[in-house]
């Protein structure tokens, strides 16, 4: 992987060059080097239930801490350099020079972090080139499984002719925390050599379940 190094124009990013890390001049496979590292310093869970008379929550939280993500995804949908694919809103947040009547310039969107469209904007290189731009932070906190459950006092149970009546509320991956810009940090890996490396798989859908558990 090649190291991204932005190049700036009065404090505003206007392309987005690689790293010449040999110093020979040139872009080639010397300049490679490896970045980020898929392989979390630690990963958690936690399954806790509380009780307060007849309530109860369970909580299931899971995550990972200290591995990067390489978001391929990302670099494809903001590489602008297919005509056949569409691309994120993003691409349109670059810097633009603008010069006014009397010939003087000035910066527009100066704070961006986009590089504007085409390979010379590159060093010669595309714009979903393989590179730390694309190196994200995949640590993550998971809300897995939340459920919440009354149990109905047998004073109100026995006028139905009912016994252990229970009524609950679960919802799964209610929510995660996160600074990964994917739709799901927790990468699946195909293989020992492509590990954290997002390819836009499906998002995991949050599910709501109403239980209803109760004998004659």
């Amino acid at each position: 992987m090649q190291k991204g190094q932005e190049k700036t124009v009065s404090g505003a990013v206007l392309s987005l060059y690689l790293a010449d890390l040999n110093g020979d001049g040139k872009f080639t496979d010397a300049d490679k080097t490896f970045i980020g590292d898929p392989n979390p310093d630690f990963t958690f869970g936690m399954d806790n239930r509380f009780s307060w008379g007849p309530w109860s929550l369970s909580l299931f939280i899971a995550g990972s801490y200290g591995n990067d993500v390489y978001n391929l995804m990302r670099s494809k949908l903001e590489g602008m350099d297919a005509n056949n694919m569409n691309q994120l809103a993003t691409v349109l947040d670059y810097a633009r020079v603008v010069t006014n009547p009397d010939g003087t310039q000035y910066v527009e969107n100066a704070n961006t972090n986009m590089p504007v469209s085409g390979s010379e904007a590159m060093g010669g290189a595309d714009a979903n080139t393989i590179s730390s731009r694309y190196v994200e932070d995949g640590s993550y906190l998971r809300f897995q499984n939340v459920s919440i459950a009354y149990t109905v006092p047998k004073r109100y149970t026995d006028k139905l002719h009912l016994s252990n009546l229970r009524v609950s509320f679960n919802v799964q991956n209610l929510g995660t925390i996160t600074n990964y810009s994917g739709l799901n940090p927790e990468v699946p890996n195909e293989s020992a050599i492509k590990q954290g490396v997002d390819k836009g798989g499906y998002p995991l859908p949050r599910t709501y379940v109403i239980g209803l558990n109760f004998d004659f």
